[in-house]
């Protein structure tokens, strides 16, 4: 399998997999903390007056010097202590790398020595990937800059002359709606989820209840300076893959996803900040806090669609493109990642959130094209989503994509979402996107 790198011209950590980890959220106690992985000098030094007192009190008990069989059992106890604490932190050590190789950054390593780490993922991209195997994987490998220049920052050539790299086009779209890439222990009743539209709330029913005129869907961007590629086939190490332009990153797939529902009928709060502008490592608890608060303003408002767009990275720093053809035009292609409490997030109605992006994945399928979307990716972090049970993280592209691809895209998930929750009009999707995207590729 071809190794997969997060973009290193962001020099950041790409946290599509982390946790939320607000002060108010109970997912802080999934922090993993470093002193948890490995004893402290603290620990050592007290394990070692444990083991000391008995073999004191061992003594004690035989009176005058110790015996040398005394002797001798004292020291296999204090190998047997020493193997049980090798073997237990070697199992936690284990178990957190099984989790960063499982679950991406599933939990936030919270030591100096990681911050500002960068990520790698793994992921197959010379084989078919119309599989339910799909799966990107990450780990932490190392320190580099520090939050305040984490973004903007191109990869570096052998030379440190700017080089250039390729960008290739691939599919990477699911042959089935109901197919999960599945990160998770769970084994969630895909069938029963999509054929369950009980948990939705549709348009009309928000409106009978609060109003024409109020919001339904919150757009908002945990990461919102992620950016696109400028060109279809190579980009150069100058050129920045994350911005605080608007009209450049993907706030501005967001706009045109707004427009998009407002051409259905549904009314839309679109929060432009982006909430990684100042910290990548405070991002997601900076969202919480905005969305948290939102929400409680305006009761209105049943689904929240925090929108990213992903990395794809060879090894040899080829940028992949996932795309389609629609009507002519180059399209980028999307992926629903829905969150789980398996990492400890007070989230238990995941479930409710995976049927609703089952119901989005048929639409794609049935109104647009089978190529449109990727599997579901099902993951262990919660990414917000227990704020809402109409919650999910959609990766519009990837940044080998160029941005009218992704803005191409964006109106087709838009449209897509707005049949699975009953908006009261069906634009033309191919009208719409002449309407708001420019048509040249």
């Amino acid at each position: 399998m071809d190794k997969t790198f997060i973009d290193e011209a962001d020099k950041i950590i790409k946290f599509e997999d982390i946790l939320n980890v607000n002060d108010e959220s109970p997912d802080r106690d999934t922090v993993i903390n470093s002193e948890t992985l490995f004893p402290t000098v603290e620990e050592d030094e007290e394990n070692n007056a444990v083991v000391k007192a008995e073999d004191e009190e061992e003594a004690a008990s035989v009176g005058g010097e110790t015996p040398v069989i005394v002797r001798l059992i004292g020291a296999v106890l204090c190998l047997v202590f020493c193997a049980v604490s090798v073997a237990f932190y070697a199992d936690k050590a284990a178990k957190a790398a099984d989790c960063f190789f499982s679950n991406g950054i599933e939990k936030l390593v919270n030591s100096e020595v990681f911050d500002g780490a960068l990520t790698v993922e793994y992921k197959d991209v010379t084989t078919n990937e119309n599989n339910s195997d799909e799966k990107a994987e990450s780990q932490v490998i190392g320190n580099t800059e520090n939050d305040s220049n984490e973004e903007n920052t191109p990869p570096q050539a052998v030379d440190e002359n700017t080089a250039t790299y390729k960008i290739t086009e691939t599919d990477l779209s699911s042959s089935s709606p109901y197919l999960l890439s599945n990160e998770t222990d769970y084994s969630p009743d895909v069938a029963a989820l999509a054929a369950d539209n009980g948990n939705i709330t549709s348009v009309s029913e928000i409106y009978e209840k609060y109003g024409e005129n109020e919001p339904c869907i919150l757009i908002v961007h945990t990461h919102g300076t992620e950016a696109y590629s400028s060109g279809k086939d190579t980009y150069s190490t100058d050129e920045a893959f994350r911005t605080q332009d608007t009209s450049k990153n993907v706030v501005s797939v967001g706009d045109v996803m707004e427009a998009t529902f407002r051409y259905a009928g549904v009314n839309v709060i679109h929060d432009r900040n982006m909430y990684d502008k100042e910290s990548y490592r405070e991002s997601y608890s900076r969202s919480f806090a905005s969305v948290k608060a939102t929400l409680e303003k305006n009761p209105s408002v049943a689904y929240v669609l925090d929108v990213h767009r992903d990395s794809i990275i060879d090894n040899d720093k080829t940028k992949y493109r996932p795309v389609f053809d629609y009507e002519g035009l180059k399209c980028a292609q999307m992926m629903i990642v829905v969150g789980t409490d398996e990492g400890g997030a007070d989230h238990a109605e995941w479930d409710k959130n995976l049927s609703l992006a089952l119901q989005i994945q048929k639409n794609c399928f049935s109104s647009f094209s089978e190529s449109l979307a990727r599997s579901i990716n099902l993951r262990s972090a919660a990414f917000n989503q227990g704020l809402s049970s109409g919650s999910l993280l959609l990766e519009i592209g990837s940044c080998g994509n160029t941005l009218d691809e992704a803005k191409r895209c964006a109106v087709l998930t838009a449209l897509s979402i707005a049949k699975a929750i009953g908006a009261p009009n069906e634009p033309d999707a191919k009208e719409v996107i002449d309407s708001i995207v420019s048509v040249g590729d």
